[in-house]
């Protein structure tokens, strides 16, 4: 066009070409004139477009200031402003924007000459940028780089990548140097076992010092529920977890819960998911003798006489074959008879009456509902949870609900009012008798591997249990109650529930004065209860051997029974209560 143009103009100007030839220099100052007063005029003549518009967060509707316009067209960029708007002027009819910021998805942005602005643009946090890991240390958040010391950081995507409906499970394998305890005492119990980098304390407690939203927790770490936890940090050694004085020698978990944001839309999460686990096969492990080996040794035990200070004490249990053995011995029974029983018992196998009668399929359920959001002057986050969990042992169960809710309120820049309250109620049972069906006093110190539990037809015979059979078998001539064990009646007749509670209200207030800078208070009161319901009828084993263990014989042959014979219930009483302060 432009060519076209110059042309027509040196033509009409200049007819004769041999004049430009011999004014050589002059001509081209001629049509440079030419050519810039031809683009001006039509520059002018072209349309300016003007296009307006603020850039927002999508994740929390905050605007973004400097980020990045690019117009693919005519190459030009700009950036916005403090509050995140943008002008751009352009001669552009129509063309695509480029919308990037450092940390978000680049967006594009079509307009034309019907659409101008104001445009309302959303960006989207990109993902895969590595976030600025925080770490908290319950008195502060800090930068991955300023904490001093050895710690292991968490976030939610990590917590949630195994599913339990407990907190300590979330952590199994994921921590370095995170021990976890399966062979003492405290996890015999049920009670959770585990220390960071081992044993700190030899006479006391030994546990790390749970810190959640700030507070120390006193209650059962079990309790808490994994999907309110937004992210973890295990403060390992002494510089890192100092701070919390000589509760933190074991070390320090810090938790932190989810909350909303500010000028945030309601956003709403649901959770669920059932977890069915195979019955456990008691086949697996090789460590184990069979009835034929071990028959075997207590033969060759029996012929070195290592059982007869037992047999002749009525008050010590031995295995039927044993008691065999010993009836071979006096003359009750002969040899012939001996060796058929025994030889009948070497094909039995205890693991196959326990799995058919005493384990099934576990069944857990886990349902989590919350919201969160929030606005200009506010920010919200409530949950609810609902676990029911069937153990693979027949007989023990747990239920659990949680409420958890937080709300923080600024009414003036700078100061922030917040109030949360925590609500956590579990049910149990536990009626499985398998802990005492293996407490028998007998090689490896576990039942003897003969032993049957229930007959033919499903009904349930007796076992050796404490003392010896035939003392056993006699008592009820003497007057006693009849003191058989048989682990079958022991699981139909249980009764053992245990009921937990454990609320938590907190409050707090704080007022930044300058960046870095900030005073508050914060108050929280825990208060957590447990009580623990075992009840023994008659029908059950430890109500009968109470009651025959006290039983006296008068002189004309009568019995007493100092215990009632009746039913029995054991409780247990358990409360907690804790103020906290903290500025």
């Amino acid at each position: 066009m432009k060519k076209t143009t110059i042309k027509i103009v040196v033509a009409l100007l200049c007819p004769n070409r041999s004049w430009i030839n011999h004014h050589r220099t002059k001509g081209f100052l001629l049509i440079f004139f030419l050519l810039s007063l031809n683009s001006s005029v039509f520059a002018q003549a072209k349309i300016k477009n003007i296009l307006t518009g603020t850039v927002y967060s999508a994740d929390d509707n905050k605007p973004l200031p400097g980020a990045t316009i690019h117009n693919r067209l005519s190459g030009v960029n700009i950036a916005t402003d403090i509050n995140g708007n943008f002008q751009l002027v352009t001669t552009d009819t129509s063309g695509i924007l480029d919308i990037s910021f450092i940390g978000y998805r680049t967006g594009q942005l079509f307009f034309s000459s019907k659409s101008r602005g104001p445009f309302k643009v959303l960006l989207n946090l990109d993902a895969s940028i590595l976030k600025e890991v925080i770490v908290s240390t319950g008195y502060q958040n800090l930068p991955k780089e300023r904490a001093t010391g050895s710690f292991v950081q968490l976030d939610s995507a990590l917590i949630n990548r195994r599913v339990s409906t407990d907190i300590v499970s979330r952590l199994e394998g994921v921590v370095p140097g995170l021990l976890f305890n399966r062979n003492t005492s405290n996890s015999a119990n049920g009670t959770t076992d585990i220390n960071i980098r081992g044993h700190s304390t030899l006479f006391s407690n030994d546990q790390p010092l749970i810190v959640v939203d700030g507070f120390p927790y006193d209650g059962d770490f079990n309790n808490i529920n994994p999907n309110d936890i937004e992210s973890i940090t295990v403060l390992k050694d002494a510089a890192a977890a100092s701070i919390w004085g000589v509760r933190s020698g074991n070390g320090v978990i810090v938790l932190t819960t989810k909350k909303g944001k500010q000028n945030q839309k309601l956003v709403t999460e649901l959770n669920a998911n059932v977890t069915i686990g195979k019955k456990p096969d008691l086949f697996y492990s090789p460590n184990f003798l069979d009835a034929n080996s071990y028959i075997n040794i207590e033969q060759l035990l029996f012929k070195q006489g290592y059982y007869n200070a037992l047999i002749n004490d009525p008050t010590q249990a031995i295995s039927p074959v044993v008691q065999l053995l010993a009836d071979q011995q006096s003359g009750k029974i002969s040899t012939d008879e001996a060796n058929s029983q025994i030889n009948a018992l070497r094909n039995q196998d205890v693991r196959k009456d326990l799995g058919n009668n005493f384990y099934r399929t576990s069944v857990l359920q886990q349902y989590a509902l919350n919201f969160r959001g929030g606005g200009d002057k506010s920010d919200y986050f409530f949950s609810i949870g609902d676990d029911h969990n069937l153990s693979s042992l027949d007989g023990n169960s747990n239920n659990r609900i949680t409420l958890n809710g937080n709300y923080n309120f600024y009414p003036v820049k700078n100061l922030q009012i917040t109030a949360g309250i925590n609500f956590i109620k579990t049910d149990g049972e536990n009626n499985s008798p398998v802990s005492n069906i293996n407490s028998g006093d007998f090689f490896a110190g576990y039942i003897y591997p003969y032993a049957q539990l229930v007959d033919g037809h499903g009904n349930s015979l007796p076992i050796v249990k404490d003392y010896n059979s035939d003392f056993i078998n006699s008592a009820p001539q003497k007057g006693y109650l009849n003191w058989q064990y048989r682990p079958l009646d022991e699981l139909n007749n249980a009764d053992n529930t245990s009921n937990a509670l454990d609320n938590r209200i907190n409050i707090g207030i704080s007022y930044k004065i300058i960046p870095g800078l900030t005073a508050g208070f914060k108050y929280q009161y825990e208060m957590a209860s447990v009580l623990v319901n075992n009840y023994y009828s008659t029908a059950t084993y430890y109500a009968r051997n109470l009651i025959n263990e006290y039983s006296q014989q008068n002189a004309n042959g009568s019995f007493s029974y100092p215990i009632p014979n009746g039913g029995i219930l054991q409780q247990s009483n358990a409360y907690l209560n804790s103020h906290q302060y903290r500025g």
